[in-house]
């Protein structure tokens, strides 16, 4: 779809959809170009510390909002380790649409939310110390 579709879609400005797509907030989209599956970005996004980027992406999911390392001001690779470690700990499940990786919260995801349950950094890092595991023989 182009940006003007998506900002009518999204109820949105035209000028933030475009800063959004500058900014790499809408995964997949480019130039005029907006993936029809496209969501639009989870922006109220300020979480710095790993606990607190664990509970906004969760809330980002619950709230079927779109979410990229972009949006957490991280590095790739760090943002996958957050979405790895809450793949593997049933919080979140990920498809993939118009090539673009998506993320809804899961039942335990739901259940955190509610019920505040600290989900802490030690509860996916050994989910990425299997994965930096494996990593280290092809680095080698």
């Amino acid at each position: 779809m182009t940006i003007d579709e998506f900002a009518t879609r999204t109820q949105t400005k035209k000028s933030t959809v475009i800063s959004w797509v500058s900014k790499g907030l809408i995964p997949g989209a480019y130039g005029e170009y907006v993936p029809d599956s496209a969501r639009m970005p989870y922006t109220r996004a300020r979480a710095k510390t790993g606990e607190s980027i664990i509970k906004s992406i969760l809330k980002a999911c619950n709230a079927k909002m779109g979410i990229c390392a972009g949006i957490y001001g991280i590095a790739e690779e760090d943002f996958n380790t957050y979405i790895s470690g809450l793949i593997s700990g049933g919080y979140i499940a990920s498809y993939e649409a118009d090539g673009v990786q998506y993320y809804n919260i899961t039942t335990a995801g739901i259940s955190f939310l509610k019920n505040q349950q600290r989900i802490t950094i030690k509860d996916i890092i050994p989910v990425v110390a299997t994965l930096a595991g494996a990593a280290v023989p092809l680095l080698a």
